[in-house]
């Protein structure tokens, strides 16, 4: 969809700079395969490793990086990711990652997760990292810092425009996602409940609306209909908010 859009501004402004087309180009040999919308399969999509010593724990890597903390001593990763597609309805991704350091040796499965389209919508079950807001290192509240999530995660499958007096706002993506989260925490296995909407009036401008809620997991209360309400009107008071 970015790649459309980007298409389509250059297309409108040529006269722009030649790089922003050599760019463009490039994606669009890079995801032919998903453009073309044809059934494939790619074994080996990407292959990178990284190494790192450090005489203390680095807290600099951390940053940007699906939760991945590197250790004191000698750090090595190396992840291949492999993705499939059927025609315009399924694809898969997964990316499994060998890791070792001083004390420990184990595979870790980064990315894993299949989607399905149809009529506009997209369905995703696996596992996989998201990024709500506009900052590059941080937001307030989801971002790849943190582990990917095991999650379902329903959203269009392109932003489209609302009808009657809507449509002022602009395109338009709603996205709501409901996941699983770790063992190691207060409430062991709770779940986290996030919504947002996005706008975008002007090619310029765009802006969106979040909500996210923290519920359920061993040792807390089952959620009551108070709760639920108070969840879709974004109050605070109950006790499950997060």
């Amino acid at each position: 969809r970015l790649l459309s859009e980007a298409e389509e501004n250059w297309n409108m402004h040529p006269e722009g700079s030649p790089d922003a087309n050599m760019i463009i180009l490039r994606l669009r040999e890079e995801f032919k395969d998903e453009l073309e919308k044809t059934s494939f399969i790619k074994p080996v999509d990407n292959i990178h490793t990284r190494f790192l010593y450090s005489e203390d724990s680095p807290y600099f890597t951390n940053i940007n990086n699906n939760g991945d903390a590197f250790r004191e001593g000698f750090n090595f990763r190396a992840n291949i990711s492999l993705s499939a597609g059927i025609a315009d309805a399924f694809s898969l991704y997964l990316s499994p990652e060998y890791r070792l350091d001083e004390d420990n040796s184990y595979g870790e499965l980064v990315y894993g997760y299949l989607t399905f389209d149809a009529v506009g919508v997209r369905l995703e079950i696996g596992r996989d990292s998201m990024w709500w807001g506009a900052g590059y290192h941080g937001n307030l509240l989801v971002t790849n810092n943190a582990k990917p999530f095991d999650m379902a995660k329903l959203t269009s499958q392109k932003p489209f425009v609302l009808p009657w007096f809507f449509k002022y706002l602009g395109l338009f993506k709603p996205t709501i996602f409901l996941a699983r989260l770790e063992e190691d925490r207060d409430f062991p296995r709770a779940n986290l409940l996030g919504m947002r909407l996005d706008f975008k009036p002007t090619q310029r401008f765009q802006f969106g609306l979040n909500r996210v809620f923290m519920f359920g997991g061993h040792g807390r209360k089952s959620l009551n209909l108070n709760d639920w309400l108070n969840v879709l009107i974004a109050s605070d008071s109950a006790e499950h908010s997060g």
